[in-house]
């Protein structure tokens, strides 16, 4: 049964399959993550609307974005992006919203727009990473089964 209510945020979390074999791992260590949809409007502003603006609408865009621990021993914990990254490869992620057997997941095919590696804060801080994925063509929308 699909998770009902607020999420809470343990709950929206983000898999990547960079192996290209249908295989999703959870990135290591997430702290943060966002999924922005978007869509260009085209203007329409007729002589004849009485100064109104229409709009239609054009091209579809989104990305997701995550920040996370910069874990040196796990799958997706940083470095692994970093390869992705100089080799310009497209993979595939999930966004989970619940985890739950008919609870939804937005993704697709997705290539680093850029990726940040940070070291700030004081003695016992950790190092952290963030990466902006841009998507390519739409995302898709499943549920968890």
């Amino acid at each position: 049964m699909a998770t009902t209510g607020t999420l809470t945020v343990d709950k929206v979390y983000l898999e990547a399959d960079i192996e290209n074999n249908a295989t999703f791992v959870a990135v290591a260590c997430q702290t943060d993550i966002s999924m922005e949809l978007s869509t260009d409007l085209i203007e329409k502003l007729c002589k004849d609307t009485g100064g109104g603006v229409d709009y239609d609408e054009g091209v579809k865009r989104w990305s997701a974005s995550l920040s996370a621990l910069l874990a040196l021993d796990s799958v997706l914990g940083g470095v692994d992006l970093v390869d992705l990254w100089l080799a310009g490869t497209a993979f595939a992620i999930k966004v989970q919203l619940g985890g739950t057997s008919g609870d939804d997941i937005l993704g697709g095919s997705v290539l680093i727009s850029s990726l940040s590696i940070n070291s700030a804060g004081g003695a016992g801080a950790y190092a952290t990473y963030s990466a902006t994925l841009q998507g390519q063509g739409l995302p898709t929308k499943t549920a968890v089964v």
